[in-house]
């Protein structure tokens, strides 16, 4: 009786001594760094930041703008408790771009020296919506377009 127990026994352990390095000698390269958390969520956000479908990068709008797909760049002053568009010097800088289909690849954080040939902050200052509002296009002269913000 006890002979069948020790053969049983080690019958198992073999069985579960080769089960164990099959798990090993099937494992890709490819595979163990998607394991690394680090790497697998940079992989995952860079081809999100690198799409070009709004979707997947959640910049679509449920409704129509009648504006030109950007807004400039706003910070919050808790002094006077208001919203103020941020501004370097005479320029403006790009905040939200919310349509991607324009003739040049405005992105975040670029800079607007000058749009339709006016200051920038000048225009801001005196009102973005309104004057959004009164013109049908705009013609913007961006200093750093090759530049990633």
């Amino acid at each position: 009786m006890r002979s069948n127990t020790k053969n049983y026994l080690k019958k198992l352990f073999l069985f579960l001594f080769l089960i164990s390095f099959q798990n090993i000698s099937f494992s890709e390269d490819g595979f163990n760094k998607l394991r690394d958390e680090r790497y697998a969520c940079n992989l995952f956000y860079n081809k999100i930041e690198n799409s070009e479908d709004q979707r997947a990068r959640m910049m679509f709008l449920y409704y129509d703008e009648d504006d030109f797909g950007f807004s400039p760049k706003a910070t919050y002053d808790f002094d006077k408790d208001e919203w103020n568009w941020l501004k370097d010097g005479t320029n403006i800088i790009v905040g939200n771009v919310y349509e991607g289909d324009s003739d040049y690849r405005l992105r975040s954080g670029m800079i607007i020296e000058k749009i339709n040939g006016k200051n920038a902050s000048d225009i801001t200052d005196a009102g973005w919506y309104p004057y959004i509002d009164e013109v049908d296009t705009l013609k913007l002269e961006i200093i750093n377009l090759d530049k990633k913000p």
